[in-house]
């Protein structure tokens, strides 16, 4: 117990319960104990105030330390016991994120002219990881949200089998994926083309985990018609943006 001159400072552990974080797979909640982590809290009774002179001595600010001390474990022991139901606590988001990414250029940088309409309009390496169990197919979307008239579809690919985890260079030009029609009103993928002096735009890609095998597409889907339709069945999504400039 450390006091300045005159006053007496109660010092009393605040135990604070916090829920481990686990992963949210399949919406289950989380059965781990919770773990306590403890905070110091003081408080500062005047010697000469009514409280203090309680019983004329020293003892009577003892006896009124071990009381709170009591009071508050018991408060902290029962929020403690009530949240630690796994009813009642809910997970944090899964440690280990999916990750999607390209050899052709980082998160944040330009996308390659090779990869635009200016250029060859291939498609760009993409490698994704960390699908979730459960996953039982995927998506890949690519659009621009700069684009002036609202958000431009630039690809979707559908129905990926599960152990397919990268897409090579050009892998758009593989008739035998499944690809939308884009906002080009052609089949596969339209690379970066946005227009002259607009500044530059930002290119999203997307890799979506879904627990659906097959999507219900009908002939010459959208891809609004497949993003709308995979959206219903995600559990999981990773995303890598690119900007072009004209």
């Amino acid at each position: 117990m450390d006091s300045a001159p005159g006053k007496i400072e109660l010092e009393y552990p605040n135990r604070i319960g916090s829920c481990q974080a686990v992963s949210r797979a399949h919406g289950r909640y989380c059965a781990a104990p919770l773990v306590p982590r403890q905070s110091q809290s003081a408080i500062g009774i005047e010697i000469g105030d009514p409280l203090a002179r309680k019983g004329s001595d020293i003892r009577s600010a003892v006896w009124l330390r071990d009381q709170v001390r009591q009071s508050m474990l018991s408060a902290a022991s029962r929020i403690w016991e009530s949240s630690s139901s796994p009813s009642r606590c809910f997970l944090q988001p899964e440690e280990r994120a999916m990750k999607l990414v390209s050899s052709a250029f980082a998160d944040g940088a330009a996308i390659p002219r090779r990869f635009t309409c200016d250029g060859e309009n291939r498609s760009p390496p993409l490698q994704w990881s960390g699908a979730p169990e459960g996953s039982r197919s995927f998506a890949l979307l690519c659009d621009d949200p700069d684009a002036p008239g609202g958000t431009w579809h630039h690809w979707a690919v559908y129905d990926i089998p599960p152990a397919v985890t990268e897409f090579p260079d050009n892998a758009a030009q593989n008739t035998r994926m499944k690809q939308a029609v884009n906002d080009f009103r052609k089949v596969g993928y339209g690379g970066p083309c946005p227009p002259h002096g607009h500044g530059p735009h930002h290119y999203h890609f997307r890799v979506l985990a879904l627990s659906m095998e097959d999507l219900p597409a009908k002939a010459n889907a959208s891809c609004r018609d497949i993003e709308r339709e995979a959206r219903k069945h995600v559990i999981a999504e990773a995303i890598l943006v690119g900007w072009y400039e004209r």
